[in-house]
């Protein structure tokens, strides 16, 4: 038994070591898989805000706002759907139209006005907003210096699909 006791407490101390020794390594596998973990989420909350984006249709806004000021009929062609409803205000002009008639009707409309100001925090824009909110409710509006309107939406698809021109707000008398 001398010899057995003896043995123990080295035995002991092994035993420990291994404990110790593994306990330290599953520490650092553990630290190792949080962070892919904390960046796979970091990435996923991106992607996610990214498709919120691309949903409510900011990309696509943008871009047709900046293709509209820079005359770029080119770039509106991809932003537009196939059939666009497309209304001159105070004329016939012109219902539901295909993408080749409204950007037609965009070359003709935009050779005047300078460039349009989409804020819709304008002064303008939320007086149309409100008082005209049949009109311009659900649109987004854009003003040039000139007091030209330009407002459009955009579809589930992302696509402008309803544009409405005015040549001038004070057609409206909201001042």
């Amino acid at each position: 038994m001398s010899n057995l006791t003896k043995k123990i407490p080295g035995v002991s101390f092994i035993f420990l070591f291994l404990l110790l020794t593994l306990n330290g390594c599953g520490f650092q596998a553990f630290q190792a898989k949080q962070q892919p973990m904390e960046k796979l989420s970091s990435l996923e909350n991106k992607i996610q805000e990214s498709a919120n984006a691309i949903r409510t249709g900011v990309p696509n806004t943008t871009l047709f706002e900046d293709a509209v000021n820079q005359k770029d009929y080119e770039g509106m062609e991809g932003l537009l759907a196939d059939e666009v409803n497309y209304i001159v205000e105070a004329s016939d002009c012109c219902g539901n139209i295909t993408r080749d008639k409204a950007i037609a009707q965009l070359r003709e409309y935009l050779r005047t006005p300078a460039t349009f100001n989409f804020s819709q925090e304008q002064q303008i824009v939320k007086k149309l907003k409100v008082n005209i909110a049949d009109r311009f409710e659900n649109y987004t509006v854009g003003i040039a210096s000139g007091k030209a309107v330009l407002a459009y939406k955009v579809n589930p698809e992302r696509k402008v699909d309803d544009i409405y021109v005015v040549g001038t707000y004070e057609l409206f008398d909201i001042e």
